[in-house]
């Protein structure tokens, strides 16, 4: 029931390295990730999504079939620089 695992239950419960992991965050993933989560339950449903965690721990996340290439550093505290649609904002880097 964590809502840190919306995505894994949205997309079959298929294994997810980022929601089963050390950095599934309070700050992250209980508001910001939810939000990009719900919108590709609603918006990206078949597409391919590549996710990669980078060298430097950030994670990249791809979803070419809606224009969507965003990284995100998902131990950020800094929540006051995730606005709402931040996974739309195309080749930015959230920390």
């Amino acid at each position: 029931m964590d809502p840190g695992h919306i995505k894994s239950v949205q997309e079959g419960a298929k294994d997810n390295c980022i929601e089963d992991s050390p950095i599934n965050t309070e700050n992250v993933n209980r508001s910001s990730m939810r939000w990009f989560e719900n919108y590709r339950a609603k918006n990206c449903e078949g597409m391919q999504v590549t996710t990669d965690i980078l060298p430097n721990g950030y994670v990249r996340v791809q979803i070419p079939g809606n224009n969507i290439d965003v990284t995100y550093n998902p131990l950020s505290t800094n929540i006051d620089q995730w606005q709402r649609d931040w996974y739309l904002q195309i080749g930015e880097t959230f920390d």
